[in-house]
Parts: C-alpha cells; sequence; structure tokens
C-alpha cells in the first residue's frame, strides 16, 4: 500500500491554534483537509499520514531552521509527499526584512527538493496566511504574501490565496476581534479550508500528474 505524508510547514495558523474542533487527523484547516483526503484515498488503499509542523509564533526564518531535518523525517517511510507551506505573519508581526523573509523562504524551498528526492512523487502547495485584525500588520503581510507567492509560483507549486475571499466572508474579522484579534475559532477554520480546498485537490492530484512549471493556481 502506497504511502502518502502531508508535510504542513508554517506558523500558528497552520498548527490550528484556537481551534475547537479538531478533525480527525488534526486541528485547524490542515486537519480538516487531510481528513478530507484521508477519506476521498481510503477506498485506494492509500494509507495518509498528517505531519502537522506548525509552530507557534515562529517566523519564516526559525521556520526554515528545522526544515530540512522535519521534512526528511517526514517522508522517510513514504512512497509521496504533499508540502503544504503557510507563513509570514509574524515576519509582518516583528517586522523582518522582506529580503531576510525572502532568503529564508527560499531555503524552504530547497529543503523540499531535497526531500522530494527521497519520495516517488510530490506536490508543494502554497497557501498565503488569513488576514489578521491589526490593519498594519495585515499591510505588511500583504506585501510579504505576494513576494512569497511569486517564489513559489516559480517554482511550480500549486497556489492558493485566500485573504480577500476571508475579509468578505460575514463575520470572520468580527469574530477576530471577539478572539485574540489573529486566530479563527472553528467555524473561521472552516472557512480556511472551503477556500484552499480547490487548490489543495490541485495539488493532490498532481502527486500523479506533475504540473508544468509556475502553471497551478488554486480558485483561491
Amino acid at each position: 500500500m502506497p504511502t502518502l505524508a502531508i508535510c504542513a510547514l508554517g506558523d500558528s495558523f497552520v498548527e490550528g491554534i484556537g481551534d475547537p474542533t479538531p478533525a480527525r487527523l488534526g486541528a485547524g484547516w490542515v486537519g480538516r483537509l487531510a481528513t478530507r483526503t484521508l477519506d476521498v484515498l481510503a477506498p485506494t488503499g492509500t494509507v495518509v499520514r498528517l505531519h502537522d509542523l506548525g509552530m507557534r509564533g515562529q517566523t519564516t526564518r526559525e521556520i526554515a531552521a528545522r526544515a530540512g531535518a522535519q521534512l526528511h523525517a517526514a517522508v522517510e517511510a513514504a512512497d509521496l509527499a504533499l508540502v503544504v507551506c503557510s507563513y509570514g505573519t509574524n515576519d509582518a508581526y516583528r517586522q523582518v526584512d522582506p529580503a531576510e523573509t525572502a532568503e529564508a523562504a527560499d531555503e524552504i524551498l530547497a529543503a523540499i527538493v531535497d526531500a522530494a528526492d527521497r519520495v516517488s512523487g510530490h506536490a508543494v502547495l502554497w497557501v498565503a496566511p488569513p488576514p489578521v485584525v491589526d490593519l498594519a500588520v495585515d499591510e505588511r503581510t500583504d506585501a510579504l504574501a505576494r513576494t512569497l507567492t511569486e517564489g513559489f509560483d516559480e517554482a511550480g507549486a500549486v497556489l492558493s490565496d485566500p485573504r480577500t475571499p476571508l475579509r468578505a466572508e460575514p463575520g470572520y474579522l468580527a469574530r477576530l476581534a471577539e478572539l485574540d484579534g489573529a486566530h479563527p475559532d472553528g467555524t473561521g477554520y472552516d472557512q480556511i479550508a472551503t477556500l484552499v480546498d480547490p487548490a489543495w485537490r490541485l495539488a493532490v492530484n498532481a502527486l500523479s500528474t506533475p504540473p508544468a512549471r509556475g502553471s497551478s493556481r488554486g480558485s483561491a
């Protein structure tokens, strides 16, 4: 039976902080979408393992420092790998030099390429981080997200940008304001998962039919 390792690199949004209703495989939008993938692939005999490598408060540089070792460990016994990346908000909060963030993101992409050599098929999904209530932070995150998206696009990743749709979702930012201003509740993670789902499915499908370089985009 083939084994699919879903490796999700990121910060607290990837970790699912604030989610009171996690899915079977884990919390947040990552746990929800990984569980859906498990259900879809179960009839094929594919074993799905989620490695949620989200860590609260980390910048892109801090994520890059651990990405190589964690990805290698995650794919060690896998046949296929879906690598999901989403980060940047903590860089915006800390006002990290955008050039440093971009350099760290390139290091993460290099770590992904290295890990991909250890499996028979892989796909990469980039998800821009969700919006936060603090407008100044969110504007900086917007700029970083555009830069990071360009890098992942050049690398041939599948792309998803839920930021603008989430701002338009009724009640999303209002609920954030009632919480900590950043992390959604279960309903919010449901909304993120719904928006990311088309790109996630595209990435899973790309495991068997890799997309042309720089040509894969999700609908959100």
